[in-house]
């Protein structure tokens, strides 16, 4: 609970407080402790019983709350009783779903999570959600982390995300993910490391995507990358970024993001482009100072890549 609303807290209850103990002392000297006065006192002590536990369960409210998932602790029970700032340590087995705002998952020391089944290890739809400094997320046969539902979360630190897909992004939610890796999503099919569709958007810095089973990025029906800086898309055994009915933007002032090696087992290319999708980048794809270096970027199909210095 922070300061400020224990303040308001002491300050309310002890305010109520000082009504009830002067109608209490008042009811003495008036009445003589009549019985209906009594029962007037008792149903106004009542009364500021049901006021704490309101303010007590008040947004803000919550003491930090800490989940030991190797003595059995449950991250989802810990949401389900309402606590929002978390901090997780061990290694856990469960899917959670977040469908409240300002949620914080923070690690102390180590800690891991591994969904079950075709449930993922976190579903996202609520706002301001941040999942940092984890060793590992997978989402089994499922995606690692899906953000939905026209939420919002940051993803940081986390040194590995995968699953059938790493992150999911989608029904025009908005990402940030930095400084993690989205990399050897190998768990059955399609194996991408960040797929974003349906409106969603996700700020790519210092990431990595690499060693996938399909597309490092994937990005289609509207779906949007817009920043991107310091990432590197290499390895992947499909195309690097593959953009259909959707939109990359890549910075050029101090970009640096590396896409290059892909289509290992496929051929295919680094970046390709499908059905008016549209690539934005700042200044060129020459491989100077404060630019991203693309080795290798087609047009597939009649409609794109545009690129617009």
């Amino acid at each position: 609970m922070s300061s400020w609303f224990k303040g308001i807290l002491s300050v309310s209850l002890g305010a109520i407080g000082l009504v009830a103990l002067s109608a209490s002392a008042l009811a003495d000297h008036e009445v003589g402790h009549d019985e209906v006065a009594r029962g007037g006192i008792l149903a106004l002590e009542q009364r500021i019983w049901d006021l704490e536990q309101i303010l007590l369960n008040l947004p803000g409210a919550q003491e930090p709350v800490t989940v030991d998932c190797d003595i059995g602790d449950s991250i989802q029970a810990a949401l389900d009783t309402g606590a929002t700032d978390i901090t997780v340590t061990g290694a856990c087995n469960e899917s959670v779903s977040i469908f409240t705002d300002d949620v914080v998952l923070n690690v102390s020391g180590t800690a891991s999570i591994v969904g079950f089944g075709s449930c993922g290890a976190f579903d996202i739809a609520a706002d301001r959600i941040v999942i940092a400094d984890w060793a590992s997320v997978e989402g089994g046969a499922s995606f690692g982390i899906r953000v939905g539902g026209s939420g919002s979360a940051t993803i940081s630190n986390v040194a590995s995300i995968k699953g059938s897909r790493g992150v999911l992004v989608t029904e025009s939610a908005f990402a940030n993910i930095v400084d993690s890796s989205l990399s050897n999503n190998q768990t059955g099919s399609p194996g991408d490391g960040l797929f974003v569709q349906l409106g969603g958007n996700a700020a790519l810095q210092g990431s990595s995507f690499s060693g996938n089973n399909a597309r490092g990025i994937l990005i289609v029906n509207t779906g949007s990358v817009s920043p991107m800086s310091d990432n590197s898309i290499d390895g992947n055994d499909s195309d690097g970024i593959r953009i259909l009915h959707g939109a990359l933007t890549i910075r050029s002032d101090g970009a640096n993001n590396t896409v290059s090696g892909n289509g290992v087992v496929t051929g295919l290319e680094d970046v390709r482009c499908f059905n008016f999708s549209r690539i934005f980048v700042g200044t060129s794809l020459a491989n100077t100072g404060g630019t991203s270096v693309i080795s290798n970027c087609i047009v597939a199909t009649v409609g794109g890549p545009l690129f617009t210095p």
